[in-house]
């Protein structure tokens, strides 16, 4: 407290000319009389740095964020001078607890707003060898930093090593020292990434192309055209084609499928790709489908379906008679067949036909003699197609007709095909935790 009123003193007296009032200072008292002013300032900073970090340890692990804000927000409200004594406090260890996290937390934010050029070198070191959350926060805060030519440097040094920032962090140090790139050596960075050997920049490339969208066309085409790169990355390649239709043409199509036919490719992965090339639906594809139907060919059981699924969607009738005709004969020998129902109601949604799925689920549904609340599974499932036709207050009633559990609705409000559903003014209710009562 005495430091603060010497510094409030300092500030309202100004220099003043001697005792009497009647000399004028040389340079070296002025000097000496602002560096004993600075070091009033320092001292006040430091006190009340160490003040607000006390309270805020001393609140309870349960604390709420009413509690918390003010002492974040003093921090926050200090000068430049604090950023050397708040980034000692970033990282409490790998096994801190949960005070310390927050802690470290807390002072994170308020070093967003004090400024981080005075504590680049510091929070550099966090990158390399903190732990995982202080590295975590040391990116977050070089790649906000108002020092933003020199936050640059530290990226660029980083991305330069061997394994920057850490595989769990490369795609972050990517994205961040994108942000502060020129366009040019941004597309440089990105392309270099792609065309490298180095799986965790091939990785961080993916990872920086999903979040911004940006096109690579030429360097994803390369990845793809190196079987032993693009075999773990299906899923990143298809994502970006799915962001980036224009850009898959036949040679694409051709060196995709080409992917799922080398040996040591799962069954899953193939699935993952079929499933999503309807999306892609590329231009002039005759050369592709054939591909396709001849690939689809050489598979059995679920990779086979997935592929005459994919035929089906792009238009191919024959793969769409193969796929429906048994279960349509086995329902007209046994209309009251539930299971058939059920069976053909979901490949009818996997066949983007949601009307014809709604018909069977509610056929299903209505044959099912049980009470309403053990018809869950089918009506959930009803429920879905109604959303992926649009009938969403027929979906609603469905579900208010079944009493979801919570476990119920917290999962279904996580499901893309209940989005549209949860997000109705109206009808969203049937999602929420009290819609039962």
């Amino acid at each position: 407290m005495r430091a603060f009123l010497a510094v409030a003193v300092l500030l309202a007296s100004g220099v003043q000319d001697g005792e009497s009032g009647s000399r004028r200072p040389s340079l070296e008292e002025a000097i000496e009389h602002l560096r004993g002013r600075s070091e009033a300032v320092r001292e006040a900073v430091r006190v009340r740095v160490q003040a607000t970090i006390a309270a805020l340890d001393r609140l309870p692990p349960n604390a709420d964020e009413l509690s918390v804000a003010p002492l974040g927000d003093e921090l926050a409200a200090l000068p430049p001078d604090a950023a050397p004594l708040l980034v000692a406090h970033l990282d409490p260890g790998p096994d801190a607890s949960f005070a310390e996290s927050r802690r470290a937390d807390v002072v994170a934010a308020a070093l967003a707003s004090v400024g981080t050029g005075a504590v680049l070198g510091e929070l550099e070191a966090f990158l390399r060898g903190g732990s995982p959350l202080a590295r975590r926060r040391a990116l977050l805060l070089v790649a906000g930093s108002e020092a933003k030519g020199r936050a640059r440097e530290v990226l660029e040094r980083l991305w330069s090593e061997e394994a920057p920032g850490g595989d769990e962090l490369a795609t972050g140090v990517l994205g961040a020292l994108l942000a502060l790139s020129p366009p040019e050596r941004a597309a440089e960075l990105v392309r270099a990434a792609l065309e490298t050997e180095d799986v965790v920049r091939v990785d961080a490339a993916f990872g920086v192309l999903e979040e911004t969208g940006a096109s690579a066309r030429e360097s994803v085409r390369g990845v793809l055209d190196r079987p032993h790169i693009a075999r773990d990355r299906l899923a990143e390649l298809v994502g970006y084609y799915a962001r980036r239709p224009e850009e898959f043409g036949e040679w694409e199509a051709i060196l995709l499928l080409g992917l799922l036919d080398r040996p040591g490719i799962g069954a899953s992965q193939r699935i993952l790709v079929l499933d999503r090339m309807p999306e892609l639906d590329p231009g002039g594809r005759i050369e592709w489908l054939d591909e396709l139907a001849e690939f689809s060919r050489r598979q059995d059981g679920p990779v086979r379906t997935a592929s005459w699924i994919a035929l089906a969607r792009l238009g191919d009738r024959g793969a769409r008679r193969s796929l429906l005709a048994p279960l349509s004969d086995r329902i007209a020998d046994a209309p009251r067949d539930v299971a058939a129902l059920r069976a053909r109601a979901a490949l009818h949604l996997r066949l983007d036909e949601p009307d014809e799925a709604v018909r069977d689920y509610r056929r299903a549904y209505d044959l099912v003699q049980l009470p309403v609340e053990q018809r869950r599974p089918i009506g959930i499932s009803l429920a879905r197609a109604l959303c992926r036709s649009g009938k969403l207050r027929e979906a609603a009633e469905v579900l208010g007709q079944i009493r979801l559990s919570s476990i119920d609705r917290r999962v279904l409000r996580d499901d893309p095909d209940f989005a549209e559903l949860l997000e109705h003014s109206r009808y969203g209710s049937a999602l929420q935790e009290d819609a039962s009562r």
